[in-house]
């Protein structure tokens, strides 16, 4: 009888350590603030810096939760070359919707994206001749930006000189930062899916003004035509 108390006690300590931590995973989608709303909010104060310069900036992400950047022209963040690993004979990418929230209506902006997936796991949808997977948030919070991103940042310089693509990924419309096993950013494993990372925020000046871009080390966050 004492053993099967005890043993009842301890599955219900443990039932309940599950239940609050789902719990806290709930509720931090749609009430708290995650690590990736707190990562955010400082990215988001050095892409808005006036001037040129550089800043780095390290960031953190909850499992299934990602940071995405949107250029002010950008209808959705794009990435090329995303998921590796799949053949197409035509371009394809993994795409993300651009809010049409006040933050980022007409406006380059920042969004905190909880609980990532992919719409349809496994299949790539044709769209404008190409090859698309979407990618969906389960909450999606947004701060404006001052500063516009560049239209597309080239992912080359991530790779090793030893590395051999036809076509390397690149980013279209903003930057991408995810923790999501099955979801990548186009950067070569392990960095494509990571909890922590440093951020290189750059801000450069342009024919069209300052522009400034969030990018991985070693890789060119701005790059003059």
């Amino acid at each position: 009888m004492v053993l099967e108390a005890l043993l009842r006690i301890i599955l219900t300590v443990i039932l309940l350590f599950i239940v609050f931590k789902v719990g806290m995973r709930v509720g931090s989608i749609f009430f708290g603030e995650s690590q990736a709303d707190a990562s955010v909010k400082k990215m988001a104060d050095a892409l808005s810096q006036p001037g040129e310069g550089t800043t780095a900036v390290r960031i953190g992400l909850d499992s299934g939760d990602a940071i995405i950047g949107f250029s002010q022209a950008a209808k959705e963040f794009r990435c090329y070359g995303c998921p590796q690993g799949v053949y197409s004979p035509v371009p394809y990418y993994s795409y993300v919707s651009k809010p049409s929230t006040a933050e980022c209506a007409n406006v380059p902006c920042i969004c905190s994206c909880k609980g990532i997936r992919i719409e349809l796991p496994g299949q790539l949808t044709g769209r404008e001749g190409e090859q698309a997977m979407e990618l969906r948030c389960a909450g999606l919070s947004c701060l404006k930006l001052a500063n516009n991103l560049p239209d597309q940042t080239p992912l080359k310089a991530a790779y090793p000189n030893t590395t051999s693509l036809a076509n390397y990924p690149f980013w279209k419309g903003g930057f991408f930062f995810v923790n999501a096993g099955d979801i990548g950013n186009g950067l070569p494993r392990p960095q494509s899916s990571v909890a922590s990372s440093s951020v290189a925020i750059e801000r450069k000046r342009s024919g069209t003004g300052l522009l400034a871009n969030a990018c991985p080390p070693q890789v060119a966050c701005i790059q003059q035509n």
